[in-house]
C-alpha cells in the first residue's frame, strides 16, 4: 500500500488527497484521490496546497491557502490566510508572521469558502 503524499489540492470545486507526481514530456500529472479511486489533472488545471507541517489548536493540519482565525498574546483575533514566504517557511499572508509565533483555528481555505475571504482585512 502507497502512503498518500502530504500535499492537497483543490479541483473541479473539491479538495483532493493527492496520491501520486507524474511528470511527463508534456506536463506534471498529479493524481488526486487514492489507490481505489484516483482521477488524473494536469498540475496546471488545480491548486496545489502544500503542508506546513503544523497543527492549529484542534489537531487540524495546516495548508498553504487555508484561513486561520490568529489568536495573538497581545492582540485581538483576526483572519488570515496561510502563505509560504520566500524563504520557504510558513506564515500570516498580511502579517508576514510565522505560524509559530501565535495560536491558530483552521476555520476554511480560500477555495472552498470564498466568502471568508471578505472578512480579511487588508
Amino acid at each position: 500500500m502507497n502512503k498518500l503524499l502530504p500535499f492537497k489540492a483543490w479541483y473541479n470545486g473539491t479538495m483532493h488527497s493527492v496520491y501520486a507526481v507524474k511528470w511527463c514530456k508534456d506536463g506534471v500529472y498529479l493524481l488526486l484521490g487514492d489507490e481505489q479511486s484516483s482521477i488524473t489533472v494536469l498540475e496546471d488545471e488545480c491548486e496545489i496546497c502544500r503542508p506546513t507541517y503544523m497543527y492549529d489548536e484542534y489537531g487540524n493540519a495546516i495548508y498553504e491557502h487555508d484561513i486561520v482565525i490568529v489568536n495573538e498574546i497581545e492582540e485581538d483575533q483576526f483572519k488570515d490566510i496561510v502563505e509560504f514566504a520566500v524563504d520557504g517557511s510558513p506564515m500570516i499572508s498580511n502579517e508576514g508572521d510565522s505560524l509559530d509565533s501565535c495560536s491558530l483555528e483552521v476555520i476554511g481555505n480560500r477555495f472552498g469558502n470564498p466568502e471568508l475571504l471578505k472578512t480579511i482585512a487588508i
